[in-house]
């Protein structure tokens, strides 16, 4: 879960980075897309 937090916000090492990408066959030219859903909190 934390690896996808910093995969979208681009703190991610790149051994890491290529793992994420190569696990969820995503394109590493393209954008970090929102993996992981933000929920918005509860008043």
């Amino acid at each position: 879960m934390e690896a996808l937090h910093r995969y979208e916000e681009k703190r991610l090492s790149r051994p890491l980075r290529l793992w994420v990408e190569a696990t969820l066959e995503l394109d590493p030219e393209t954008p970090p897309a929102k993996l992981l859903p933000h929920v918005k909190p509860q008043d």
